[in-house]
């Protein structure tokens, strides 16, 4: 039997966890951010070019309507199973819920038009909301990366406490092995729907040479036995989909 708890009290639980820890080392609990995700089809006679077009005319219009501060990627499936059916994954971020409130609103008021033009493009089947915490801090945004999901569960008579502590443990092992890469926590929110999972494990590489690196870690530098010695019992993660992701927007640099 799956353990499956609220979303809301994941977050709270796991906020409250992570204030305590960390405020024993003297440093600043982590903020849980907010992130929207799309998934789409290209239209019939459509492609990546035409999507580009349309992009460079948002950006254009995100910068003369002031909108809040936001980066967005467009992220194409590389390695995946049958189950991925869509052609593209759009995933947009804030760096505070009061910059997703203003971003949305100066959005649905302002941005008709535009809207339209992307639908003259995609068709999207899916809108969602998710509530991220960082757990391996990224480097530098660039331009491209290669960005790993999976779904995890907590196991039953585990608790987002033991999860956390889990993931942390583990990421310092990579870290002591030379990984370089970027992780998070995503939580379902608003248009998640009907989910079989607890949370989203994200893994950023700089490209496929990094990626690699984490595959030796964890096939030939004891990863695999380091994983089930600390994950056993507390959390369970699927196979993971990897994605193709191109920035799109940098709301840092705006």
């Amino acid at each position: 039997m799956k353990f499956f708890v609220s979303v809301l009290t994941s977050i709270f639980a796991l906020v409250a966890w992570s204030s305590q820890a960390l405020a024993q080392d003297g440093d600043k609990a982590p903020a849980l951010n907010p992130v929207e995700v799309f998934t789409c089809d290209y239209n019939k006679g459509k492609d990546r070019g035409d999507l580009d077009k349309v992009i460079a005319k948002w950006n254009a219009w995100m910068d003369d309507n002031d909108s809040a501060p936001y980066t967005a990627w467009v992220m194409t499936p590389a390695f995946f199973g049958p189950e991925i059916t869509f052609d593209i994954v759009w995933l947009g971020g804030w760096p505070s819920y009061a910059d997703m409130g203003k971003g949305l609103d100066t959005w649905t008021t302002k941005g008709g038009k535009l809207s339209g033009e992307f639908d003259k493009v995609i068709s999207c089947d899916m809108h969602g909301s998710m509530a991220v915490m960082p757990m391996q801090a990224p480097g530098e945004p660039t331009d491209s990366s290669l960005v790993r999901f999976m779904d995890c569960t907590i196991d039953e008579g585990s608790d987002p406490e033991a999860m956390v502590k889990a993931h942390r443990e583990f990421g310092a092992f990579m870290d002591s092995k030379g990984s370089d890469t970027a992780a998070w926590m995503f939580f379902p929110g608003m248009g998640a729907g009907d989910i079989e999972y607890d949370y989203k494990l994200v893994l950023a590489n700089a490209d496929y040479p990094s990626l690699a690196k984490d595959g030796d870690i964890i096939s030939n530098g004891g990863g695999w036995m380091k994983a089930g010695k600390t994950f056993g019992g507390i959390t369970e993660c699927d196979s993971p989909r990897l994605y193709s992701a191109d920035m799109v927007r940098n709301g840092a640099a705006r």
